[in-house]
């Protein structure tokens, strides 16, 4: 697996709202929960201006993850 760091422009990562969204479930606040998908939703669906400096090439990404807008480069996808 490779990590590339990009710039968040404030937005929380999936990480991170998964920590939030399990404490929100755990306590039954099932609003607080609900804040936090929209909100993880809104960002995955907002454009990201990092985006064009992930250095992955368009060719080796798989047909149907390239045609969702998600670029992971079919050799990432390789298990040892």
């Amino acid at each position: 697996m490779r990590l590339i760091p990009v710039k968040s422009d404030g937005r929380t990562s999936i990480a991170e709202a998964a920590i939030t969204l399990a404490e929100a479930v755990s306590q039954n606040n099932i609003s607080r929960a609900y804040r936090v998908l929209v909100q993880v939703a809104d960002d995955l669906t907002a454009p990201d201006p990092a985006a064009a400096e992930i250095p992955v090439d368009i060719r080796n990404v798989p047909g149907p993850l390239r045609e969702r807008g998600v670029l992971i480069d079919v050799d990432e996808l390789t298990s040892a």
